[in-house]
């Protein structure tokens, strides 16, 4: 008798199971409508099995790939060394390439490239030996990677920055770039005013906006800003604090704070979600904003302060000037013979110390 187990919490024995994988019927639909491609050649490199998901990989419904050489698929320039690593594997067994993970480009129905992630497989079917191919789309993760690239070069740009608007454009046009959505706004904290103020933006703001308003309490940027943490908004969300008008163009926004500076505003007109990639790229950009943000403030306070002190320097070179020429007067006047003009050199001296 077939043992019990978790399976049948769902109403499935074990030995009722064990018949289901056992079954011809259920790996094939595994196989048709797994999330990877599979496409299965013969020695001649012709296809002959390819699945659903190679439709959406490579743009060609599975039916049309059947019968075709695997080179329908593949840029020109791999062409030659496909067919000798072939012929090289099938005459000795050596493998030009680890067949696992390898990653290679692939050519798309409308011929641009697709980056994929394949892993090989050999087995015998019908006497033929059959070689398949297990394809993962990598077009994410090397975008991902190009943005993380990207940001590295936007930050080193940053540290040669030293005023706070030239920082936020630069973090308005990175974040267009890296992270797919139009309208961005940096918004930096106003001490004076106790509120946050528009100091760059894309120009899809200005083509979205009547007027970019100041951000205050009650707004989610400000809360955004107080609390450290981002946060998001939906126009279906009832409980959230619209960063503009409840009723206005903006549907969601995602705005990420930026350590007492101020606050990364991201938004689209559409119910658009920002991924978990996008949310990582976001927070790196606006680590990489603070960090510049701190030294254009610290460089300000140092030139203020230069400042200062070339003021402070004048004012005392001006004020001692005069009690000088009046103390060499004065000695003049006692050395020809004038003794009482001793008594107001003293007093020239008194001024000249508390000076």
């Amino acid at each position: 008798m077939a043992s019990s187990g978790p399976s049948e919490e769902f109403g499935v024995s074990t030995g009722e199971l064990d018949t289901l994988v056992r079954d011809t019927d259920f790996f094939r639909s595994l196989v048709e409508n797994g999330s990877d491609a599979i496409v299965s050649i013969d020695r001649n490199s012709t296809i002959v099995y390819a699945n659903q998901s190679v439709e959406r990989v490579f743009g060609y419904a599975p039916e049309a790939m059947i019968g075709e050489d695997l080179t329908m698929i593949m840029p020109d320039r791999f062409h030659a060394a496909h067919f000798d690593a072939v012929d090289r594997y099938l005459d000795t067994g050596d493998r030009a390439l680890d067949w696992n993970n390898i990653e290679l480009p692939a050519e798309h129905k409308e011929g641009h490239e697709v980056p994929l992630s394949i892993t090989f497989e050999e087995h015998s079917y019908e006497g033929e030996r059959i070689f398949s191919g297990i394809v993962g789309d990598i077009s994410d993760r090397e975008a991902h990677e190009r943005n993380l690239r990207t940001l590295q070069a936007v930050a080193r740009d940053l540290m040669q920055l030293r005023d706070v608007e030239s920082i936020a454009g630069r973090v308005v046009d990175a974040a267009e770039r890296t992270l797919g959505f139009p309208i961005v706004s940096v918004f930096l904290y106003d001490e004076t005013a106790e509120c946050l103020r528009p100091v760059a933006h894309s120009e899809a703001v200005e083509d979205t906006l009547d007027e970019i308003p100041t951000l205050g309490e009650g707004s989610l940027a400000w809360a955004a800003f107080e609390s450290g943490e981002p946060k998001t908004y939906a126009a279906d969300d009832e409980g959230g604090a619209p960063v503009y008008r409840r009723d206005g163009p903006i549907a969601s926004e995602y705005i990420f704070p930026m350590n007492g500076h101020g606050c990364l505003l991201v938004s689209s007109t559409e119910s658009d979600t920002i991924g978990d990639r996008q949310r990582s790229l976001a927070r790196i950009l606006a680590a990489h904003a603070e960090v510049a943000l701190g030294a254009a403030e610290r460089e300000a306070e140092r030139k203020r302060q230069r400042e200062r002190l070339e003021r402070f320097a004048s004012i005392v070179s001006h004020d001692l000037r005069d009690p000088i020429q009046t103390a060499k007067a004065t000695l003049a006047v006692a050395r020809a013979g004038d003794g009482s003009a001793l008594d107001d050199l003293d007093r020239v001296f008194d001024r000249m110390d508390e000076l």
